[in-house]
């Protein structure tokens, strides 16, 4: 199977799901995971990922731009992990937080709903059950 073909089997099943994981790591190498709700494929070797993600993803992204999506059906043990770079991310609604009817929600902070573009390097195969995650396991986009 081709890399393109792949990345539209990980879109396609991420759909599916509703969800996908998306792995970050700070500039000291600590690591973040977190969970978007929408996936899109954009060209053969881009595509989106699209959530209210909390801040600190986003400075991940912004201080150190690999990444990984994971797209994984536990029911059948099948899935895909896609590694890759944020090459853009893109705020696409905000919230203040604000509830009239609760004055103190005026303290917090906004919320931001955002859109990463991820440049596909890799895409491997991910399970429960043994895989290779090796760079022999893996299609090249």
């Amino acid at each position: 199977m081709d890399g393109a073909t792949r990345v539209t089997d990980a879109v396609d099943l991420g759909n599916k799901l509703g969800y996908v994981l998306l792995a970050t790591a700070d500039a000291s190498g600590f690591p973040n995971l977190a969970v978007a709700n929408v996936i899109n494929r954009v060209s053969e070797d881009k595509l989106t990922i699209s959530s209210w993600f909390c801040p600190a993803t986003v400075a991940n992204l912004r201080r150190n731009p690999r990444l990984d999506v994971i797209v994984w059906d536990s029911d059948t043990d099948q899935g895909y992990q896609i590694l890759g770079t944020a090459e853009q991310v893109t705020d696409i609604a905000v919230l203040d937080g604000y509830t009239p009817e609760r004055p103190e929600t005026r303290a917090r902070a906004a919320q931001t709903e955002r859109e990463v573009t991820v440049k596909v390097e890799k895409v491997l195969s991910f399970a429960r059950a043994p895989y290779c995650d090796m760079d022999s396991g893996g299609t090249e986009v």
